[in-house]
């Protein structure tokens, strides 16, 4: 055949494939496999025929066939850059990224394989570098919705959600109908604390895909923010309908279970959230705190605290093996609360053969817990640098477990912390010399996950306390409400030393003094606790798993610690009530009271 022939007979079977390509024709793939066998030289053809391949999921053909059109043709950019991207489909970054930068050697204002790599450069940590080379792609192609889409991304990771939604919106703009835009625009403006908004990019998603399974996720966890429980929870169950091993709607359904006091079910959904993906910390670890409020401590240690982040340190963890002389590390790893409340089981190695106890806490815990009797030493857990050296390590939250705690074994002897006498002499003056001096807080920390429904809304839903004759009130509120306690509103006086107190040894010294404390679920519990000082503790009604179901009293602070928990979710008038009647009661036992 001649030459010419030859060329004329390629290039018509080329643009027939072409033609057959873009009306979805199947007979594309022969059509350029024949144009091949006359002219295997043909790089556009094998470019063209990687394309269907990778549409069919056959990779290694695609694979192939890119290869091979760029051997036909080193120059030829469009085939680098569609390797690029199947490199990335294949998790293979490292040749994607080397892909792009060859076609940008060849072509460096190639707008697509500037996204390529910023995608490439992501996917290996690099997102300084990915977020340049997307900001590139745009001003290449200011009409690229995916690399506006992907920048969006990068900047709320960067937390500049501002510049985050103005990407983001530039990208709907452009391609108004991808649902994965919609989505990302909702996750911006929760994060923007703007959840209306979130809700209705959620539900465009949903609209453009009413199976988008993350949507539902997300569109169940803000109506459940927003006390819609009931639609939340049929968005997770769709969630289910679409995707039956979706994880984070399991364990959402397990959470609102829990919530509602429906017990069997919460668990249900937690273990099948497990049994699905073991790893998953959060079902595992709300699956242990619900066993551990309902009294089943043997599985509820294995799972709680499971998700901590394991120390960098040289020496093994101890596991609850006979210690045979080792000294043990133990390691505060939760909160201020935990610590104090759990401090308790440091001691209980030594009866396992350890020769050496080091516990290390948060600093401000670090003088109080000093006075634990059976612990050598007690240092700072943020200083991680200057631990000491030990033959073997444990987290303290790990210490029940291992020691095969139970609910009638728990070591309840009060007090176990006691009183610096330092800390005892600076803190005599400022204490009011008269009357049953009560010691108030109203809230907790505000980052705690649930402060919302364990803290009061204010200083003033204490305000019927102040009908109790008799009675001095001192405030110990410290960070959030202290500045209702430097001013508290009319009627309601109280001595404000919360902004005074430097450490947990500064509480510790101000509750001896006192004879009685009221608090929610705060830290201040396990002071008076651990103190062995009266203490009353205000509950929500589906209180934290360690004060258990029900109870007025607590197993960790035997006689000390009376519980008073809402009747119905949000009930702290019903609370209160209760505990002024307690509190004039308490009061007519040291001398005259009664309730104004």
């Amino acid at each position: 055949m001649a030459p010419e022939r030859h060329a004329d007979d390629a290039e018509r079977l080329y643009q027939l494939g072409v033609a057959l390509q873009q009306r979805c024709d199947p007979a594309a793939l022969e059509t350029y496999l024949a144009l091949l066998r006359l002219h295997p030289e043909h790089a556009m053809a094998r470019n063209n025929l990687a394309v269907l391949y990778k549409e069919r999921g056959r990779l290694d053909e695609a694979e192939a066939e890119y290869r091979e059109a760029i051997r036909c043709a080193p120059g030829y950019v469009d085939a680098r850059v569609n390797l690029a991207l199947l490199l990335l489909e294949r998790h293979a970054p490292v040749e994607a990224e080397s892909a792009c930068r060859e076609a940008l050697r060849l072509a460096p204002a190639y707008a697509r394989a500037h996204f390529n790599l910023g995608v490439a450069l992501l996917r290996q940590g690099q997102p300084a570098e990915a977020e340049a080379a997307f900001r590139e792609a745009i001003r290449l192609d200011p009409e690229d919705a995916a690399a506006h889409a992907n920048l969006a991304n990068r900047l709320l990771e960067r937390g500049c959600p501002e510049e985050a939604e103005a990407a983001c919106r530039e990208a709907i703009r452009l391609r108004p109908g991808v649902v994965e835009f919609h989505y990302n625009l909702g996750n911006i403006c929760l994060a923007r604390k703007r959840p209306g908004e979130a809700e209705v990019a959620w539900r465009e998603a949903l609209r453009l895909r009413p199976g988008h399974v993350v949507s539902l996720v997300n569109l169940g966890a803000v109506l459940k923010a927003g006390n819609r429980r009931d639609e939340a929870e049929a968005a997770w169950q769709e969630a289910l309908r679409v995707d039956p091993g979706c994880v984070a709607a399991l364990g959402n359904l397990g959470v609102s279970m829990h919530d509602a006091k429906r017990f069997p079910e919460a668990e249900a959904f937690w273990r099948e959230a497990l049994r699905i993906a073991p790893d998953d910390g959060d079902a595992a670890v709300n699956l242990g705190m619900q066993l551990l409020k309902l009294g089943r401590f043997v599985e509820g240690w294995s799972l709680f605290g499971s998700t901590t982040r394991v120390p960098d340190l040289a020496s093994p963890r101890w596991r609850g093996e006979a210690l045979a002389g080792r000294s043990l590390l133990v390691i505060g790893e939760q909160g201020h609360g935990d610590g104090i409340q759990f401090c308790r089981f440091a001691p209980l190695p030594r009866e396992r053969g350890a020769s050496r106890i080091v516990l290390a806490c948060r600093p401000g815990l670090v003088p109080l817990i000093g006075t634990l009797d059976g612990v050598d030493q007690v240092v700072d857990v943020t200083r991680s640098d200057e631990l000491p050296g030990c033959d073997c390590w444990c987290f303290l939250l790990s210490l029940p477990g291992l020691l095969g705690i139970g609910p009638e074994t728990i070591p309840a002897r009060l007090p176990y912390l006691h009183v610096l006498p330092a800390r005892d002499l600076y803190w005599r003056e400022p204490l009011p010399s008269g009357g049953f001096r009560v010691g108030l807080v109203w809230k907790g920390s505000a980052t705690h996950a649930r402060d919302g429904e364990r803290s009061l809304p204010g200083l003033a839903a204490l305000a019927p306390l102040w009908g109790v004759t008799g009675v001095r009130f001192v405030g110990l509120q410290k960070g959030a409400g202290e500045e209702e306690a430097a001013n508290p509103p009319d009627g309601q006086p109280l001595l404000h030393l919360g902004g005074r107190l430097r450490d947990y040894a500064d509480t510790a010294a101000v509750v001896a003094r006192l004879d009685l404390v009221i608090t929610p679920d705060t830290s201040l519990a396990h002071v008076c606790g651990a103190l062995g000082r009266p203490c009353w503790l205000l509950l929500p009604w589906n209180a934290d798993w360690r004060w258990q179901e029900e109870r007025e009293d607590s197993p960790w602070y035997p006689g000390v610690m009376r519980l008073f928990r809402q009747s119905a979710p949000g009930d702290w008038a019903g609370v209160v009530r209760r505990v002024v009647l307690a509190l004039a009661e308490r009061v007519a036992r040291h001398g005259d009271a009664r309730v104004m």
